[in-house]
């Protein structure tokens, strides 16, 4: 039997799998050279909190954080008892002061088309719904076949969203491009609420005021 998933679908994990919250891993700790971005504010690419960094999720082989648990504010999920997403780690931009995280790919208009996670270790086809979703999000979700849950190749992270070295890089303060125009997606989310542009006029201008 075949299954869709629909908007909002969440997973738990397989305590099998190799991927895994830090929290659970006794033997695990944040490098010393790294952030640690626990609790950290997340921001979407129309500039808007989304919710606050829960956890970071572990490669156990290749001692690798791969995801952001993050937890996303109770108020853009509806229906919904599950209010953790995961993103990956290469998706995301430090901002040190203030210790914000922006995530250029998700904003509170398309939260609900991802998946949610429901916590423990992370499943293979919650990845592969997850970046799916991510590179094409206006395509339906790909049906549950038997290969949905096959061990992810190797080759599944070499995907830029899975470059640590962009999160992790302090030397270039100034490459998230939501923090550089962040005035100008306040300015033209405004203009949206009072009618001034309609949403296909504020989304094309978002995307130039981001570079995407």
């Amino acid at each position: 039997m075949t299954t869709h998933y629909t908007d909002n679908t969440n997973f738990s994990g397989d305590p099998g799998a190799t991927l895994s919250p830090l929290k659970s891993l006794k033997n695990f700790k944040v490098a010393k050279d790294n952030l640690d971005v626990r609790g950290w504010e997340v921001y979407g690419a129309d500039g808007r909190k989304l919710g606050v960094v829960d956890d970071l999720i572990v490669d156990e082989t290749l001692m690798k954080v791969r995801y952001l648990d993050v937890d996303i504010d109770s108020s853009l999920i509806h229906d919904n008892p599950d209010h953790h997403l995961l993103v990956p780690i290469g998706s995301a931009r430090l901002q040190e002061d203030g210790d914000k995280v922006y995530v250029n790919h998700l904003d509170q208009m398309t939260l609900p088309r991802y998946p949610l996670y429901a916590g423990g270790a992370v499943v293979p086809e919650y990845e592969r719904l997850l970046r799916e979703t991510m590179i094409n999000p206006n395509r339906q979700p790909a049906p549950v076949t038997e290969q949905s849950n096959l061990p992810i190749p190797a080759d599944f992270y070499k995907h830029e969203y899975f470059d640590e070295r962009k999160f992790y890089d302090r030397s270039a303060p100034n490459t998230n491009p939501v923090h550089q125009d962040l005035d100008t997606i306040e300015r033209l989310v405004q203009m949206r609420e009072k009618g001034i542009l309609t949403e296909e006029e504020f989304q094309h201008l978002k995307r130039r005021a981001i570079n995407i």
